[in-house]
């Protein structure tokens, strides 16, 4: 699969004016996982970025920057959530249906994330190895959402997606997870 570009757009009732744009460069790897490469740009030094931190697994990481992808077997209800912090931290749900949290399976490997910060931009890449996405049958896609919770200096947050339908910024919504990826090579 070649690599794709998506550009988020910020929720209308949360700006930052600190942050100009978000964009997601997501690709397959050869093993069948994900890369998701993000590029925050705008006056990195006005925004709230949380400092390189021992990698491991948080919660809580939607309250401060952080980059986010929801996946999701095409025809099913159950999906999976990853938040991804530029302090190296992430976190990794598994839901069988809207906000329906479940138990992920033991013994799953640990995300790869490299972070580059720039004067105007920062950079996140995260790999997903294949046993950390959701079990599908062979031909069924993949729908996925990109998203961002962009923090300010000023502690104010903005919310950042492919699309919001909703008046209110709803990661979780199925409507969405706007792009389709085939689960074989």
């Amino acid at each position: 699969m070649p690599q794709q570009t998506v550009s988020l757009r910020h929720h209308p009732t949360k700006s930052c004016p600190a942050t100009e744009r978000v964009e997601v460069k997501i690709a397959r790897t050869k093993e069948n996982g994900l890369t998701l490469t993000y590029h925050l740009h705008g006056q990195i030094d006005h925004l709230a970025i949380p400092c390189p931190q021992e990698p491991g697994s948080t919660d809580g990481l939607w309250q401060h920057t952080c980059f986010e992808a929801f996946i999701a077997p095409a025809g099913a209800t159950s999906y999976r959530e990853f938040n991804f912090s530029p302090s190296g931290k992430w976190a990794h749900y598994a839901f069988s249906g809207y906000r329906q949290r479940e138990d992920l399976p033991q013994r799953l490997p640990t995300p790869e994330i490299s972070v580059c910060h720039f004067p105007e931009y920062l950079e996140l890449q995260v790999t997903l190895e294949a046993s950390l996405l959701p079990s599908t049958d062979e031909g069924t896609f993949l729908q996925i959402g990109l998203s961002a919770v962009i923090e300010s200096a000023d502690g104010n947050r903005s919310f950042w997606a492919m699309s919001h339908p909703g008046s209110m910024p709803d990661f979780h919504d199925r409507s969405t997870f706007l792009l389709k990826l085939p689960t074989s090579k």
